[in-house]
């Protein structure tokens, strides 16, 4: 979904959030129906990981790309790639060891009769884990949206 991507970096640089579980909160509660908070969070694992790979792998491709420019030494360019791709990778393999914490610990709720106790829950999750600073409120709402349409499509 369009604007996804930017409202990410923008929780990422603006309210120093770590997407992952970002994405994990917005899930929770399009996907599971399932209200979350900070604390929920708390036991998640990966914050090492997210501080010692994923953090200092994106400050260095930041560095790199400020150095590529219309005269930047392609081999300059070429680092950055391999950086992006590192860091992306890194972001995966967090990723994938949030899910396998969080399947077990945020079982689907069923639908109510007749209800979308989804409708809302994914945004209402980002406000509890990240504040409602005015900031960042579109980039939880574009997230919330994405995750409800994904989940509900």
């Amino acid at each position: 979904m369009p604007g996804v991507a930017a409202a990410c970096i923008a929780l990422q640089d603006e309210a120093g959030a770590d997407v992952n579980l970002v994405l994990l909160a917005a899930w929770a509660g399009a996907s599971r129906g399932r209200a979350v908070t900070a604390v929920d969070f708390a036991e998640a694992p990966g914050k090492q990981w997210h501080e010692e790979i994923i953090r200092p792998l994106r400050a260095l491709r930041r560095t790199a790309k400020s150095h590529t420019g219309p005269i930047a030494d392609p081999a300059v360019e070429a680092l950055y790639h391999q950086l992006l791709a590192c860091e992306l990778g890194a972001e995966r393999i967090r990723q994938a060891e949030l899910h396998r914490w969080a399947d077990p610990r945020f079982p689907a709720q069923p639908p109510r009769l007749g209800l979308a106790p989804r409708r809302g829950l994914a945004h209402d999750n980002l406000v509890a884990t990240l504040g409602g600073t005015h900031l960042i409120a579109s980039a939880m709402t574009t997230i919330a949206l994405a995750a409800e349409v994904r989940c509900i499509a």
